[in-house]
């Protein structure tokens, strides 16, 4: 019998986990219970200080720089209120590029092929984040044991959410690790979701390091997932599993300045995350086999014969 792989599935709806199986997305059934978007929160050590105002048509914003994906039909304003002039529209699944957010939150800036459009309703706004790697990402760890790891990063490629117009990146890792004499090298897969984690409007994208080939039960997989928040310069470790295999890394957040950094950051955290038995595992310490049960005989009763048998601001109408 062949047993296909389990892998971890990103967590693009609300409340839920990062073993949860894939759902068909619905943005305007999330839109009910949409936050607010948000400039900068306070910023961590490591992340430079945030970009002074610009001006845009008059109007000083918070710079929020990046591609926006339009979740609902949205109207365009002169100025950041819905009394402004009506420039134009923008339908659900159009990109475009956000300039700077107004105070309170409510206003996005944006432009398009680099013209200036005008102001657009925020919470109907998805940042976007760009996971393509140009080049193989490769760096080295350590495993809490003390192993040193290497580790090659290469893009397979993005895939397209079912039903809607977000996209995921899909990487694959090779490590190579050593301890003491002993050397082994083991395969992993890595995706980041290029929409927000839960697709909130904060952007905080997940990233999810899987080890398809080690794992403790049928429907499990050896797996760690971080959170990458580019506006804070960091990732933070989130989760790890199964229970059995995981572990807390001793540093839960490391700085990332973009998202070669954040993958870097997370295949990191991810060995750091997994305890001495999953380590036990991937080394071949430990027997990862499943030993097949022979299925019982089956006792045939014969007869007498012998034989056996998530608009918020739309064009239509205009609720802010």
């Amino acid at each position: 019998m062949v047993l296909t792989p389990v892998r971890s599935w990103p967590c693009l709806r609300r409340y839920c986990s990062p073993g949860d199986r894939p759902v068909r997305l619905g943005l305007a059934a999330i839109l009910g219970t949409a936050i607010v978007l948000t400039a900068p929160d306070a910023v961590s050590q490591d992340a430079p200080p945030p970009d002074p105002p610009v001006v845009f048509r008059g109007v000083e914003v918070e710079p929020m720089s990046g591609q926006f994906l339009v979740a609902k039909d949205v109207n365009i304003r002169s100025e950041p209120k819905t009394a402004s002039a009506r420039l134009g529209s923008l339908r659900q699944g159009t990109r475009v590029d956000g300039v700077g957010l107004v105070k309170g939150g409510a206003w996005l800036a944006v432009r398009q092929d680099g013209k200036d459009l005008g102001f657009v309703y925020a919470p109907v706004m998805l940042p976007l984040i760009d996971g393509t790697l140009d080049q193989d990402l490769t760096g080295k760890t350590k495993t809490p044991a003390g192993a040193d790891c290497g580790y090659t990063v290469h893009h397979i490629g993005k895939n397209a959410v079912e039903g809607e117009d977000l996209e995921i990146s899909d990487y694959e890792i090779a490590f190579d690790c050593a301890r003491g004499e002993q050397s082994f090298a083991f395969q992993g897969a890595m995706f980041m979701t290029e929409a927000p984690y839960l697709l909130t409007r904060k952007p905080i994208y997940q990233i999810t390091v899987d080890v398809p080939d080690v794992a403790p039960g049928i429907d499990e997989v050896l797996s760690a997932t971080s959170l990458y928040e580019p506006r804070k310069g960091r990732t933070v470790f989130d989760s790890a599993g199964p229970e059995s295999f995981a572990d807390r890394p001793e540093k839960r957040t490391r700085a990332s300045a973009d998202v070669r950094e954040a993958l870097g950051a997370a295949i990191a955290l991810a060995i750091e995350s997994w305890s001495d038995t999953a380590w036990g595992a991937i080394a071949g310490d430990t027997v990862a086999e499943r030993e097949e049960t022979p299925e019982p005989e089956m006792s045939v009763q014969t007869g007498p014969e012998g034989s056996g048998d998530k608009p918020a601001e739309t064009a239509p109408s205009e609720t802010p």
